[in-house]
């Protein structure tokens, strides 16, 4: 099933009307999120590879983190720096914490 949000967005000279598909946005937000946290393991030299589930776990606390950003914003201004980094910061401690319990 689809979502769909509309958002209202002012411009210029009037409005426009944008729809957006949580369901998509969901799962292109954990595919970069992934794929973003594979390369940083990689630079990081963590074991990625051995560590598939826990990378994936941080993708999807990423992008579920990020799609009530994104809900939130009722304009067309950028996003605040605090909401792109508490996600970042999440993620990256939920996929690359050490597992040394």
């Amino acid at each position: 099933m689809i979502i769909s949000v509309m958002l209202m967005l002012a411009g210029g000279h009037g409005s426009m009307t944008e729809t957006l598909y949580l369901d998509l946005f969901f799962l292109v937000n954990l595919f970069a999120d992934l794929y973003l946290l594979f390369l940083t393991g990689l630079i990081l030299r963590e074991p990625v590879r051995r560590r598939k589930g826990q990378l994936f776990l941080g993708a999807t606390v990423g992008a579920a983190v990020g799609c009530p950003g994104i809900l939130s914003q009722t304009s067309a201004s950028g996003l605040d720096s605090s909401e792109l980094a508490i996600p970042a910061l999440l993620m990256t401690q939920v996929a690359l914490a050490a597992a040394a319990f």
